[in-house]
């Protein structure tokens, strides 16, 4: 079975040491560059924990109010929730539509595959990882790897002895989630797809190691064991500073997978000789013992590079996407401030400095609590209590303010949290509270389109390694056979990315449906109406030439209407007069011994164009059907 099979990168010394001096000239640049991302996105991290710059403040005083009001995870939540409802609340993950003639009919067993694969490979686990990721960091990479996962299975034989043997429990394709982090880039790009090369940052243990040198993947590995590091880089300060990692630093290996355009080094190039080569290429590099562990030609086919950017919100000229959490940062450190002020300012005002002179009985460091009994000849001159200041009404308007903003900024109101408008309060009707929040929707609309678009493209990269690994297809589930066509599935299938519907609230859906149905009936009424006059023979043709046009009108203002509602079939939906009066006149006509409508629209005559059946309406006129303008009285084409 054809799969992949990583064709070495072949290297004389000569050659590897100058690939390796420009290697690692290239990356000492990025990584200087990247240290002030991470250290971007450790701040990230910890605006979403809420945690305060400083363990303990001491300023105005001593152990003063130290809270982070949480305006970042409130919107980064409440937005990650919305796009895992969105993406992951479909019966069918992504539409397809088939646009190769030699497909037709596929579509269906495409879109279940599609279903089966989002769950059983864990891939809708790991969609609900990235959008929970997502809003704080701003971008999130997927690399889809071909597995061969197996589990050993234990049982006893003949004789009661304990076997094990191994079981395959799942082959094919697996998307590995990869912190934005991790991924190094290098510097003076604006586009992801521009970029020459990237690289991922591996950590791994000495077991791990030696089991890839084992199979055959790695090699040199004898300087990285010589001298291991501690982990010690921002992500992993700042999940340590917020709790969520134990003290200490284990003893890792760090590896970076570099994925691109390199040169292959060579003698130079003299007249008449071939110009310099370039391929793209799999390096596995390690920066702090500046050597080489794995070189290889990139496997996949068209030299792909299957690594997804998934971005949140894209900037224009810019590589890396913006998160909820950069928008909405300096806000929560606004709102924090004036919380902080606030409690330290009631404090100051009902905590007042007790002042006593030197003969009251207090001792050297007295203890005040209320109910104390204080010794003194003259308690109004001996002790007096000072307070430092009074609650400022405009420090907590200041917070409410701040809050307001990080709406208007994230998106995120009260009514996409399910709670009601502060300022309105009970007095909004449902109609109008349900348009405020599918107008809000809007807003996301600028991320999801790009999140979708770079889903979809996991999709496709997902089936070439399918197509490349499993050509003749296989059976995916019991009876279901799944084999994708060679070439670029983009120019046979497409995909879209389904979502549910954007209206959160059901009851809006249930009056556009009631107003849908609603204005039908009223169209079907004059339908019925309109088809009696026209077979009334004692209605004068002109009368009947009118009515005719105006459902012809009426008939575009329905279909133009009924459109806005994306339903199937609108033709069947909104029939027009003409094509109703020819099914009715033919089913009529078509009748044993059925004899013409008294009076209605004669057939053509026998043996002439367009002949029919005793009582059968004649051909209609181009454009009569399908909406056009009917042909005027007298054009022979409709005989009253």
């Amino acid at each position: 079975m054809p799969g992949l099979s990583p064709k070495p990168l072949e290297l004389t010394p000569e050659q590897e040491e100058k690939m390796r001096v420009e290697v690692r000239e290239q990356m000492k640049i990025a990584l200087e560059a990247h240290a002030e991302r991470e250290k971007h996105l450790a701040n990230m991290l910890r605006a979403y924990k809420a945690q305060p710059e400083h363990a303990k403040k001491n300023f105005p005083w001593p152990d003063a109010s130290n809270i982070v009001v949480p305006l970042v995870p409130i919107s980064c939540d409440a937005i990650a929730a919305r796009l895992m409802r969105g993406v992951l609340g479909t019966t069918d993950f992504a539409e397809v539509k088939i646009l190769s003639p030699d497909l037709e009919g596929q579509e269906k067993n495409f879109r279940d595959w599609i279903n089966h694969f989002i769950q059983v490979s864990g891939a809708r686990d790991r969609l609900r990882q990235i959008f929970a990721v997502l809003p704080r960091d701003g971008d999130v990479y997927v690399k889809p790897l071909w597995t061969d996962e197996k589990r050993v299975f234990h049982a006893y034989d003949a004789q009661g002895s304990v076997v094990s043997q191994e079981i395959p429990t799942y082959t094919g394709v697996k998307w590995h989630a990869v912190p934005a982090a991790d991924v190094i880039c290098p510097t003076g790009f604006d586009e992801w797809e521009k970029l020459p090369w990237f690289a991922q940052r591996l950590r791994y243990t000495k077991a791990e190691l030696i089991k890839f040198q084992q199979d055959g993947v790695f090699e040199n590995l004898d300087a990285l064991f010589k001298n291991p590091k501690e982990r010690e880089d921002e992500r992993y300060r700042a999940q340590h500073e917020t709790g969520h990692q134990g003290r200490g630093n284990p003893l890792l290996y760090e590896l970076y997978e570099i994925q691109g355009l390199w040169e292959i080094p060579g003698e130079t190039p003299e007249e008449g000789e071939a110009a310099i080569v370039f391929e793209e290429v799999i390096l596995t590099y390690s920066y702090d013992h500046d050597v080489f562990v794995r070189k290889i030609y990139n496997p996949y086919f068209g030299r792909a590079r299957h690594f997804v950017k998934i971005p949140f919100l894209l900037q224009p000229f810019e590589l890396h996407g913006v998160g909820v959490a950069e928008l909405v940062e300096n806000l929560q450190i606004g709102a924090s401030t004036s919380h902080n002020q606030v409690v330290d300012s009631a404090t100051a005002a009902n905590a007042g400095i007790l002042v006593v002179s030197p003969s009251a009985d207090l001792g050297e460091r007295p203890e005040i609590y209320p109910g104390k009994k204080i010794v003194t000849e003259k308690p109004r001159e001996d002790v007096n209590v000072l307070h430092l200041s009074e609650p400022s009404p405009a420090l907590g308007a200041m917070e409410q303010k701040y809050a307001y903003l990080a709406e208007k900024r994230s998106g995120v109101s009260t009514y996409n949290l399910g709670m009601e408008s502060s300022i309105v309060g009970s007095r909004a009707t449902a109609t109008g509270t349900t348009a405020l929040i599918s107008e809000g929707n809007t807003r996301f609309w600028i991320s999801i389109d790009d999140m979708r678009h770079a889903i979809e493209e996991l999709l496709y990269l997902t089936i070439q390694q399918e197509q490349q690994m499993r050509p003749e297809g296989y059976e995916y589930a019991p009876g279901k056979m799944i084999m994708f066509p060679p070439g670029d599935p983009r120019l046979t299938m497409g995909l879209k990315i389904t979502l549910t519907s954007e209206a959160v609230n059901r009851d809006l859906e249930v009056q556009n449906m009631q107003l849908l149905i609603t204005v039908l009936n009223d169209y079907y009424m004059k339908l019925m109406q309109a088809a009696a006059l026209v077979f009334n023979p004692q209605m004068p043709p002109p009368q009947k030439m009118i009515a005719l046009q105006i459902m012809d009108a009426m008939q575009n203002i329905i279909k133009r209407f009924v459109e806005r509602f994306d339903l199937e079939n609108i033709d069947q939906v909104v029939p027009h007069i003409m094509t109703a009066l020819m099914n009715m006149g033919g089913a009529l006509g078509g009748q044993a011994g059925m004899a013409p409508i008294p009076g209605g629209m004669p057939s053509a005559p026998p043996g002439g164009p367009g002949a029919g059946p005793p009582g059968a309406l004649p051909p209609v006129a181009p454009g009569g059907a399908g909406g056009g303008p009917l042909p005027p009285p007298g054009g022979g084409a409709l005989p009253f």
